[in-house]
């Protein structure tokens, strides 16, 4: 009985639209039913998919191939949001800008999409290349329609290489590419090809040797051998399954004097390189697995300081993607010692300089190897003269650190850390985090009250029970204990200038400054913001055209708006005297 109900419902639904239908003029009735097949020929017609307005229509997309490709990146959706990891489609959607495609550890590295050879170190950088191509090709029927992305996984060190192919089922291979920072001459690779398992096939090995004259020494020979794992040359992928395959590339090299052809050094040398080279690809293809892991936790310890930069920010300061694609790749290039464990000895004075984020040639997009070799050597130019020598004998965590000192103008003292930025030039919301002090850890953030302001307050977190201590403005007042919860602190201008913020573990070491004499006044920086230039121009401007009578009404206005202004100070004794 309810179904018949149903069904009279429905018949009675149908009958009502039916009648409306025919109560429409003949004009009306022919539009609709010219608008109802233009509908069904622009969702049906695949000469108009092209047009829709957006690329889904429902759950119905134009390309299986690119819908295929979407599900696999979104899982670095999140991850682009935070800056931690960069998407590029081939060919680049809107809003997207090329990027190089390059991985490296400091002693072997390469690009995808630059000229695909290896690069190794010369000492300093990965600045002499290889024309070796470790990079698996692989086809697919031209009739299928295709769609290529690559991620640059920056908190993992990972580069992603993903092809969706689609004639009538959409299949994916997906390349895989990274570089050790412990095993530092071998590279990882993983191809997963899947038509939505895993086997580990019996690979054999392949060593190449070459010789080379050395672009840095004179009568000098570079020897290298490369070695790789092997792959079939065809290898079939059955329908809906999973089939991976993973291959290491390790390279050795090595100097020899350039002699007569009939010595015998360079065959001893290739016949040594040989023998470790196999060694290694051996121990690696075993513990594979384990490696990737452990090359995946070594890239998220580094990362785990850095320095956030928001959306919104001033003009003068570096994007935040901007800031973590620069550091990683000064990182992949840059040669440093292993990691090493906290040291409690002196650092040096790092960073002793104006600061990075002021630089912009310091934050740019390398676009071929060249570029991110340049890069490389202009960071380890200016961390090695504003006194962070020492961080590069202390791994690349190290070296990250004193990137991130050098952003914001931290710089190690004896005895304290102290924070000597400009405060007329911190005009955006920036967050230092992980920074390490002797073992323990702080956390920096500069708080600007009004957009593009100069900065109001620093907060100052302590992560660890260790106890530190804080004071600002040279210590003119009693410092405080750092806890996890934060403290604030108004940003002062002394005069004459002293660092914003003093850090330290030894409270008395924090007194000690406070006695100093050489402060004369301190005052707290003002919010507004002001041209100083452009101040100074108007008040000499009318000084020098208003009559002594008229000059103290000036003076005193315009000290009034010059207070405003940041890092000037203008008194009646001076106007007095000059």
């Amino acid at each position: 009985m309810f179904v018949f109900k149903r069904l009279d419902g429905l018949r009675n639904w149908l009958k009502g639209r039916a009648l409306f239908i025919s109560s429409l003029s003949l004009r009306c009735r022919r539009l609709l039913f010219v608008s109802l097949v233009a509908i069904v020929i622009f969702i049906f017609s695949p000469v108009l998919r092209n047009f829709h307005p957006s690329k889904y229509l429902g759950s119905y997309h134009i390309d299986q191939a690119y819908v295929c490709l979407e599900n696999r990146i979104s899982h670095w959706k999140e991850a682009v949001g935070s800056k931690d990891a960069i998407i590029t489609h081939n060919p680049l959607e809107s809003e997207e800008a090329s990027m190089l495609a390059y991985v490296g550890n400091g002693v072997i590295g390469m690009s995808l999409n630059g000229n695909r050879h290896l690069y190794i170190s010369d000492g300093d950088s990965l600045s002499i290349e290889i024309p070796y191509e470790s990079l698996l090709t692989f086809t697919v029927d031209e009739r299928h329609s295709q769609s290529e992305a690559t991620v640059i996984d920056l908190r993992r060190g990972l580069i992603h290489n993903i092809h969706s192919y689609s004639k009538h089922l959409p299949v994916r291979v997906k390349f895989k590419h990274t570089g050790h920072k412990r095993w530092k001459k071998s590279k990882m690779h993983s191809e997963n090809f899947s038509a939505p398992k895993p086997g580990l096939p019996n690979i054999p090995l392949s060593v190449v040797t070459n010789s080379m004259k050395h672009p840095k020494l004179r009568d000098t020979d570079l020897i290298i051998a490369v070695g790789s794992s092997s792959i079939a040359p065809v290898e079939m992928v059955p329908f809906e399954s999973v089939k991976s395959l993973q291959f290491l590339t390790a390279v050795h090299s090595k100097t020899v004097p350039r002699v007569k052809p009939t010595t015998s050094a360079p065959l001893i040398a290739e016949k040594s390189l040989r023998k470790m080279i196999v060694e290694e690809l051996k121990n690696g293809i075993q513990q594979e697995e384990s490696l990737r892991e452990e090359q995946s936790s070594t890239w998220r310890k580094i990362w785990m300081s850095g320095v956030s930069v928001p959306v919104k920010h001033h003009p003068d300061t570096p994007a935040g993607n901007k800031v973590n694609i620069t550091m990683y790749y000064v990182l992949s290039s840059l040669t440093t010692s292993l990691a090493k464990q906290p040291s409690q000895s002196y650092p040096g004075r790092c960073y002793q300089g104006v600061p990075t984020m002021h630089t912009a040639l310091m934050w740019t997009y390398p676009k071929t190897e060249l570029d991110v070799t340049n890069l490389a050597m202009k960071w380890k130019t200016s961390l090695m003269t504003h006194g962070c020598e020492s961080f590069f004998d202390r791994g690349t965590i190290y070296l990250h650190q004193a990137m991130v000192l050098s952003f914001g103008g931290f710089t190690f003292a004896r005895g304290h850390l102290e924070f000597a930025a400009n405060p007329a030039k911190l005009q955006t919301d920036i967050f230092f985090h992980h920074i390490e002090y002797y073992g323990s850890f702080v956390n920096v953030k500069v708080l600007v009250s009004h957009q593009w302001s100069q900065a109001a307050e620093i907060k100052v977190w302590a992560e660890n029970q260790d106890k530190l201590f804080a004071c600002e403005a040279g210590c003119q007042f009693p410092p405080v204990i750092l806890s996890s919860k934060g403290m604030t602190f108004p940003v002062k201008i002394t005069s004459p200038v002293t660092p914003l913020l003093y850090i330290s573990n030894n409270e008395s070491h924090l007194l000690s400054l406070r006695k100093m004499d050489f402060i004369q006044k301190i005052w707290k920086a003002e919010l507004l913001s002001c041209s100083v230039a452009h101040s100074v121009a108007q008040l000499l401007t009318q000084l020098l055209s208003c009559s002594v009578a008229q000059l103290l009404i000036v003076v005193k206005v315009r000290i009034r708006l010059l207070t405003h202004c940041r890092y000037f100070q203008i008194t009646w004794s001076q106007l007095k005297e000059n």
